[in-house]
Parts: structure tokens; C-alpha cells; sequence
């Protein structure tokens, strides 16, 4: 079973509160999928990419989400 993890950002960085979320979720067994909604984040996506126990960013882009 995998937890999702919705993000919340600046188009650039990840909020520390996701940052704790995945930490407590490393805790859980099964993969950290993480959700980036956003438009233009691709930096938040980059940097989401590398955290430890992320193993897949799902990211949803729209004008919308400005």
C-alpha cells in the first residue's frame, strides 16, 4: 500500500510541515508517493524529487492552480 502525501509549496520550495509530514510517513510501511499541485513549480518537483523516501512526485500542473 502506498501514502500520498499532498504538497504544499511556492512554486519553488516545499513547506516545512510537508517536510514532517513524509518524515512521519517513512514510519508507515509501503511506498511515499508525493502530489505537487501547483503551475510553473517545476523547481518544487526537482527538489520534492530528492527527498529521502519520496518515491514518486506526482505532479498535477494547470494554469488555475496560479
Amino acid at each position: 500500500m502506498s501514502v500520498l502525501v499532498i504538497s504544499e509549496n511556492d512554486s519553488d520550495n516545499i513547506k516545512p510541515a510537508v517536510l514532517n509530514t513524509i518524515g512521519a510517513a517513512t514510519q508507515l510501511p509501503g511506498d511515499i508517493h508525493l502530489l505537487i499541485a501547483g503551475a510553473g513549480a517545476d523547481v518544487a518537483v526537482d527538489n520534492a524529487a530528492r527527498l529521502k523516501g519520496v518515491s514518486k512526485v506526482l505532479y498535477a500542473e494547470a494554469k488555475h492552480f496560479e
